[in-house]
């Protein structure tokens, strides 16, 4: 059994093409993705794209988002989440209901627990740095390999023939050179073997397609940088709004117009 495992496509398409084609290439039998699908745009063209791929899904705090719905239309820093909204429709946030938040598969000896952030919560960030939160993960799930993404970073981690492995993100990952990530998982006996792929794709058709939204031309130049941009941005408007939540519009407004007068958007 050979599973491409994807993550965090944020509504690339471009990207989400391509590692659907390289997972078709390297003859992947199927294809698995942890969430965090939608960005504010495109978002029928990745529903679509999955479905096509016969792709098991499930949710990520994105999609957690979209069904715990807010007061979004009165503060800016909600305006991606009240457009995904928009283009799923009443079909769409049906089809994100009826995903599981985990699962666990088992392939032969192998078994698998799929999660979007960890075990412990599909927030939870798993990072190769923090060990501890690794030995933990594989504590809770009590699966030969923990299947996770929400990072963006792509690493894989063992202890005692049992592994935690980051898929990174198709659309919105940490490596500067405008690539998708994509893990290959084969499976045969109790054997496994773990490729992780970074699948170059179409960075101009991705600037073309991904509207105009501050969310939009944030994730944009956090690409092209390697920088979580978007997270920096939300820290410092947080921040800079005496901790408030969500953070007032004068503020998110001021600081978006300074980011982009000094040349970080």
């Amino acid at each position: 059994m050979k599973l491409a495992v994807i993550s965090d496509i944020h509504g690339n398409t471009p990207a989400l093409r391509a590692v659907l084609a390289e997972a078709a290439r390297a003859g992947a039998d199927r294809i698995v993705a942890l969430g965090d699908l939608f960005g504010p745009e495109n978002t029928q063209a990745v529903l679509a794209g999955l479905r096509a791929a016969d792709a098991f899904v499930i949710r990520g705090n994105g999609e957690r988002y979209q069904l715990e719905r807010g007061d979004w239309e009165n503060w800016d820093q909600y305006a991606a989440l009240l457009a995904i909204e928009r283009e799923l429709g009443t079909e769409g946030l049906q089809w994100i209901t009826a995903l599981p938040v985990q699962a666990s598969l088992r392939f032969d000896a192998v078994s698998l627990r799929l999660t979007h952030g960890s075990p412990k919560a599909d927030n939870d960030p798993l990072t190769k740095e923090n060990r501890p939160a690794l030995r933990r993960a594989l504590r809770l799930a009590g699966e030969t390999v923990v299947l996770c993404g929400h990072t963006h970073s792509a690493f894989l981690y063992e202890q005692r023939s049992r592994y935690v492995c980051n898929v990174g993100s198709v659309g919105m990952n940490h490596n500067g050179d405008f690539t998708a990530d994509m893990t290959l998982l084969t499976i045969k006996g109790g054997e496994i073997a773990c490729e992780q792929r970074r699948v170059p794709y179409d960075f101009a058709e991705r600037r073309r397609t991904a509207g105009d939204l501050p969310w939009a031309k944030l994730t944009l130049r956090g690409i092209e940088t390697g920088e979580n941009l978007f997270l920096r941005f939300m820290r410092e408007a947080q921040k800079r709004g005496g901790g408030k939540w969500p953070v007032p519009n004068d503020i998110w407004r001021r600081l978006y117009a300074e980011w982009t007068d000094a040349g970080l958007i």
